[in-house]
């Protein structure tokens, strides 16, 4: 089975303008910091991507070791989703793999023992999409979360400890948090190639420092004092 890791960071980002470029950690190259979660957590050699359209980001990754694919100038925008990202590498890169798996940049703590968890669940079940998630016990979270209004669709970012909740609710028992996703191409039993993949949705529970995923300075400044932090070894 074909596993492509894949790293999207676009260049354009406006709240954070040093977003996917800098690390919270001594070492600076965040790039470099995932390749070597990824290559330690795994016994056989998967393929590895930065997916980009910035300059910087471009030479960052190459200085890692890793390979870039430069996307289209429209696929650089805020806008921009994930799976037409995806969609686009797929097509023009020939890369004919079975499952393309997303890491995030900007999640420092993510373990090399979640990475490893994901594959052996893709071995094991070859489930059509699945990712890294929160379970949310007492509806906090370390980090700047933001509340969506089902019914007005406003977005209200909680700065309140004692009112934070965890964003982009999937279903009511656990929250994706954007740190990892894979998803199934063209799999033996059919095309699983479907956008509302929500009801197949396997997921991979991280603890709350885990799945830190710096949105904003507020996410920035939290994970710069935990990277600091004599203790932060134990999320490397």
């Amino acid at each position: 089975m074909k596993i492509t890791f894949m790293i999207c960071a676009r260049g354009g980002s406006k709240g954070v303008p040093w977003k996917n470029k800098k690390s919270p950690f001594k070492e600076n190259n965040i790039y470099k910091r995932i390749k070597d979660k990824i290559e330690s957590s795994l016994s056989n050699k998967y393929k590895i991507i930065v997916n980009t359209d910035d300059d910087e980001i471009e030479r960052l990754a190459k200085n890692a070791g890793l390979n870039v694919f430069r996307r289209i100038n429209s696929l650089g925008e805020a806008s921009s989703r994930i799976i037409e990202v995806n969609s686009q590498y797929k097509i023009d890169s020939g890369d004919n793999f079975d499952y393309l798996i997303n890491i995030s940049p900007v999640a420092p703590f993510l373990r090399s023992e979640s990475i490893k968890k994901t594959i052996e669940v893709i071995n094991e079940l070859r489930p059509a999409c699945g990712g890294t998630t929160t379970n949310h016990h007492n509806n906090s979270h370390p980090t700047l979360a933001m509340h969506k209004d089902v019914v007005t669709n406003k977005v209200t970012y909680l700065l309140d400890e004692k009112k934070r909740y965890p964003r982009q609710a999937r279903k009511k028992t656990f929250f994706a948090n954007g740190c990892l996703f894979f998803r199934a191409y063209n799999m033996i039993n059919g095309d699983k190639e479907s956008n509302d993949l929500s009801d197949t949705f396997f997921p991979i529970f991280l603890d709350e420092i885990e799945s830190i995923n710096i949105d904003s300075i507020y996410d920035w400044e939290i994970a710069k004092i935990i990277a600091s932090s004599k203790e932060f070894d134990i999320y490397h």
